[in-house]
């Protein structure tokens, strides 16, 4: 009897110890579930945050290149009134020619181009004497 006592003492002392290890594992797994929510929360927290901040950022971009492009183009418009254009035009087209001076300036060209007189050839030649015979196109047939 005293053997079943003792052994009995020592049961309930094991299942006093397993029911205190068993609720010290359900709290620490209570407080890591804890930790584990607030982890994700505070992440979906910095997460909202990065992305408003981006946000904020493309759309202070996308307002300074519009206004950069509106003041272009209030630039131009100002500035490119007819008066400017023609002078521009002139400039232009005075950047683009050569000019030639001298009394030898055939011989020149033909010395650097190449054979003066496929040069200075008449590349459509026209009988004025059928000038009469041209059909005019203008009527039907």
């Amino acid at each position: 009897k005293q053997w079943y006592q003792r052994r009995v003492a020592i049961t309930a002392g094991e299942r006093k110890r397993a029911i205190i290890e068993a609720q010290k594992q359900a709290e620490v797994a209570n407080i890591t579930y804890s930790q584990r929510i607030m982890e994700k929360d505070s992440q979906r927290k910095m997460s909202v945050i990065e992305d408003s901040t981006n946000l904020a950022r493309s759309r202070s971009q996308a307002d300074a290149e519009y206004y950069a492009a509106k003041m272009s183009a209030l630039s131009n418009k100002l500035k490119l009134t007819p008066e400017y254009l023609e002078l521009f035009k002139y400039r232009s087209i005075m950047s683009n020619v050569k000019l030639y001076f001298g009394p030898s300036i055939p011989d020149y060209i033909a010395n650097n181009i190449g054979d003066s007189k496929e040069l200075f050839k008449d590349p459509l030649p026209i009988d004025l004497t059928d000038i009469g015979n041209i059909p005019d196109l203008s009527t039907e047939v």
